[in-house]
């Protein structure tokens, strides 16, 4: 009987051992990153972005970005969760304009 206790203890260690590893958060430089990128993407011609604020919480990275453009300016919100999936939105007042058409 210990020895079966023995077994499933050991095993279960190694399987949360290599979870956590397979599920290495991103740090907070490479979601900035990744952020920067998305929003770079919606826009042609960026000239500049701008990080407004960053909050991380719970292994929850959001950024306000701010993008200009040579054309545009724009205020996004960029969302990364904990398994690392990517969203970003933009918040400014001509996302109301552009939702509307």
């Amino acid at each position: 009987m210990k020895a079966l206790s023995k077994i499933v203890l050991i095993g279960s260690s190694v399987l949360l051992s290599s979870n956590a590893i397979a599920a290495k958060p991103l740090t907070q430089g490479q979601a900035l990153g990744q952020c920067k990128t998305l929003a770079s993407t919606q826009f042609e011609n960026v000239v500049k972005t701008r990080v407004a604020s960053i909050k991380s919480n719970r292994g929850i990275f959001k950024a306000r970005l701010r993008v200009t453009a040579e054309n545009d300016k724009g205020l996004f919100l960029c969302t990364i969760d904990r398994n690392q999936s990517a969203e970003i939105v933009r918040i400014d007042k001509k996302a109301d304009a552009l939702a509307a058409n």
